[in-house]
């Protein structure tokens, strides 16, 4: 049967899914295998402004949301646009650099080192227009979500440096704290892959609790449930 959406912190997950997150459904299927996204200009654009499946899927964003949100963003997109602002980046850092290398080799002239302070500028804000080009496609396309799953989505963003999984990327940390989920969870990966690696009881019990943080249990759970009808729509959309 069909699982009906409840709401649990601001976000649609499954009834099923949900009880699992409590505690209730550890003996329930693992979640499907989401098909791989498709590789087209298109998916391109929507990863490179921070739309993948994954994101949206952690989000709470559900399949029924995802062609809205891709035609958003399809009507505001154009390729020139986007090109002439990567050339004008392209452009500007090759510029920039070169410069670069010139001055810090102690060869350049004092014209040389005026002109890269000129480059730095032209650099600068060829990336801010290129950024906020970008940025302009993410708003467009969010605006067609809730205005929790649109917060989730930007802090996945900002927080996707670390690299880490998405569920913990819903949540803004400290430096410090970053750094203690990626020893924590390098620690957990070594022993997965090596049974006499130590992982001490402290550790993970540290790691069970950031699991256990309400951000990052509902991002799971909405990942779980969620990622592979999220993954197999945004193929049909971006197609």
């Amino acid at each position: 049967m069909r699982a009906f959406p409840v709401v649990f912190s601001g976000v649609l997950v499954s009834a099923g899914a949900l009880a699992f997150a409590l505690g209730g459904g550890g003996g329930g299927a693992d979640p499907l295998e989401p098909p791989p996204p498709v590789n087209t200009e298109f998916a391109g654009v929507l990863l490179r402004v921070g739309l993948g499946a994954e994101t949206l899927a952690a989000a709470g964003i559900s399949a029924e949301q995802v062609p809205a949100l891709v035609a958003a963003l399809q009507g505001n997109y154009t390729a020139a646009a986007t090109a002439s602002r990567d050339e004008a980046f392209i452009t500007a850092k090759q510029t920039h650099d070169r410069l670069r290398r010139l001055v810090t080799s102690g060869k350049g002239t004092r014209d040389d080192v005026v002109t890269l302070r000129g480059a730095e500028a032209t650099l600068a804000a060829a990336t801010t227009q290129r950024e906020n080009h970008l940025a302009g496609l993410r708003v467009a396309a969010l605006a067609t979500v809730s205005e929790g799953q649109r917060a989730l989505v930007n802090t996945i963003r900002a927080n996707e440096s670390w690299h880490f999984p998405t569920q913990y990327l819903v949540k803004d940390r400290g430096e410090a704290q970053w750094v203690e989920l990626r020893d924590l969870l390098a620690a957990q990966r070594i022993h997965a892959e090596d049974g006499e690696a130590p992982f001490p009881a402290e550790a993970q019990g540290r790691l069970a609790a950031i699991d256990a943080e309400s951000e990052v249990a509902t991002a799971k759970v909405n990942r779980d449930a969620g990622l592979a009808a999220v993954q197999t729509a945004w193929n049909a959309a971006a197609d």
